[in-house]
């Protein structure tokens, strides 16, 4: 992505782990303390040409290899095999900025986001009962170490926020719940707000793609109560 940024004139930073330690990424580092490859944290932005009249952030799942952790992807279905595309989503948003600055769109100011990092079993990995602290000081208890999607996204998000983008939009291979849900044609679109779900569903019509959008209502939020930490 270095050389992309590079020919494109992006601007481009990669935070080290000593980086995202200093900013209190737990989520994040703790899915990546399992594996010997160093996590990188990586922000690409586009400035356009003209004065930006929106800003938008894309974050983008960036798990390079998922072994699952201590809750260990097995038999036939788990696709452990295929695994090296759980960085799907970082590579959606990297190709998105790769068309974005080829474009040059002329007045949207566009950040790119991921937590890339591996997934791994170790003598050091995080284990289900685990209660880690987001960057935005939130406690959250590890259940199962194969939602580890859910705890990068975490800090990447926290990260987008603070950018004070006028839209925030993740993209990840989060579940094979979606597949059983909806097959292999269609992406789960989630979002509480109508506007959003306006313009992205435009946006997959306009390029061929399909989304499907999803329940996503605060009924859903007793789902995460936890009895030793803010959510699980």
């Amino acid at each position: 992505m270095t050389e992309c940024a590079d020919r494109y004139g992006m601007d481009i930073k990669i935070l080290e782990r000593e980086d995202c330690e200093g900013l209190g990424m737990g989520l994040y580092l703790g899915v990546a303390q399992g594996a010997t490859s160093d996590p990188k944290f990586i922000h690409v932005k586009y400035n356009p040409p003209n004065k930006p009249v929106k800003s938008v952030a894309l974050v983008g799942k960036g798990i390079c290899f998922d072994s699952g952790g201590y809750n260990l992807k097995t038999g036939p279905d788990s696709m452990i095999n295929l695994m090296k595309f759980d960085m799907g989503g970082a590579a959606t948003i990297f190709g998105a900025a790769r068309a974005i600055a080829h474009l040059k769109i002329p007045d949207v100011e566009v950040h790119f986001i991921t937590a890339s990092c591996e997934n791994m079993v170790s003598g050091h990995a995080y284990r289900p009962g685990d209660v880690l602290t987001a960057s935005n000081g939130k406690t959250v208890e590890v259940v199962n170490t194969d939602a580890e999607g859910r705890m990068t996204l975490g800090d990447a998000l926290v990260y987008a926020d603070k950018l004070g983008v006028d839209y925030i939009v993740d993209v990840a291979t989060l579940t094979g719940s979606v597949i059983v849900g909806l097959g292999n044609e269609y992406a789960g679109l989630f979002t509480p707000h109508d506007e959003i779900a306006s313009l992205l569903a435009k946006a997959a019509s306009d390029t061929g793609e399909s989304l499907w959008r999803m329940p996503f209502v605060r009924a859903y939020r007793k789902l995460l109560d936890s009895s030793i930490a803010d959510v699980k």
